[in-house]
């Protein structure tokens, strides 16, 4: 799966993420949101990304019907390990959430969480937003307060 921005940023999914999510689109149980951390490496000279792990919803975070809060503990843990086993390499790229309808679009609550998260300090400015829905999965990037959202390149 690939994604592009209009201003020239490409961000590949691993098989193994996409395979992920796909478990989630189709046999997700969609009653409580799910989410977690998107994992992987920023590679500048190509000006992409890609993601190559993702965290799952951990004990301590609050998953309700239309509301998934992430805490840090549990995916800071796994962000740590994946950080360490890569020889310091893969990073934090940003935040997947489910939404239980066909073609996700953010809330204004999402949008809010995001504005947040992208205004604190990261290796990248291009924290990436992704919902997963139930038929079809849409990403988003901030830039300088503006949010871009991607078209998926079909193969």
């Amino acid at each position: 799966m690939t994604f592009n921005f209009s201003f020239g940023l490409t961000i590949h999914f691993s098989d193994s993420v996409v395979s992920q999510l796909r478990n989630y689109m189709f046999l997700g149980d969609f009653a409580l949101e799910a989410g977690g951390i998107l994992v992987g490496y920023i590679e500048p000279l190509k000006n992409s990304i890609t993601v190559t792990d993702m965290t799952y919803p951990q004990p301590c975070d609050k998953r309700l019907p239309f509301r998934f809060s992430r805490k840090q503990s549990g995916h800071q843990t796994i962000m740590d390990a994946l950080w360490k086993e890569s020889g310091f390499e893969k990073m934090y790229l940003g935040e997947w959430h489910t939404h239980s309808t066909l073609t996700p679009i953010p809330s204004k609550l999402d949008i809010r969480e995001w504005k947040k998260v992208a205004r604190k300090g990261h290796n990248t400015p291009n924290i990436l937003f992704l919902i997963v829905g139930t038929s079809e999965t849409r990403l988003w990037t901030i830039r300088d307060g503006i949010i871009y959202s991607a078209k998926e390149v079909l193969k």
